[in-house]
């Protein structure tokens, strides 16, 4: 670990690709949104409240935040962005009423609602906590939460603290226009995963239905 609670001035912001500063009591990112060409960065096992810096970067390829104090609202300052891989693990993402409102008794059921609200906030987000998301998970998440009374109450449990997500900058349009082929690269490996994964529900149900 290290004691490092804000980003050092001399980082090499305009040629930074990769940055991990894990295990630390780092408490803001300000300074961030600079690092232009930044596409891999970890912050693990930090002090973090709020991801408003790395969020002006609109595009990365994998994000680590596990392990800090994020709460909803903060985690859904990232919904504009593109990500390849996001990790949230470790998060007080609940709110402490939303337990008590569905019931959620397990570590393992509260996670389940985080996951499946983060699916569905999330929509540019390909890997989340090291699972790849399909359309079809997609599709069950917004039914979720748009058809029954449990999701809706949960919906709206979650969203009662968060701040509407700002449009981007012209720094990040131009760094988007930058990292564009990035971005296209992420659309396609969740276009690809779509397909693979659909692929292999077909076969499994052709096979349920042989063996009947």
């Amino acid at each position: 670990g290290s004691e490092l609670v804000s980003l050092p001035l001399e980082l090499q912001r305009n040629s930074l690709v990769q940055l991990t500063l894990t295990n630390s009591p780092l408490a803001s990112c300000e300074g961030i949104q600079s690092c232009s060409q930044l596409w891999w960065l970890d912050v693990s096992r930090c002090e973090l409240s709020t991801v408003a810096p790395i969020a002006r970067l609109v595009a990365l390829g994998q994000l680590n935040l596990r392990d800090n104090r994020l709460s909803m609202p903060a985690a859904l300052e990232l919904r504009r962005m593109s990500i390849g891989r996001l990790a949230l693990e470790g998060n007080p993402l609940l709110p402490e009423g939303l337990r008590a409102a569905l019931g959620t008794s397990t570590i393992e059921s509260e996670a389940l609602v985080a996951r499946s609200f983060l699916v569905e906030m999330l929509p540019c987000v390909v890997c989340l906590d090291g699972a790849f998301i399909s359309s079809s998970e997609r599709t069950h998440c917004r039914a979720f939460f748009e058809d029954s009374d449990a999701g809706q109450q949960a919906r709206v449990l979650m969203l009662q603290e968060a701040t509407p997500a700002p449009p981007p900058s012209l720094a990040a349009l131009n760094r988007l226009s930058r990292t564009s082929r990035r971005v296209e690269a992420l659309t396609a490996c969740m276009a690809g995963w779509d397909a693979l994964h659909s692929a292999g529900t077909d076969v499994g149900e052709r096979s349920q239905g042989d063996s009947r």
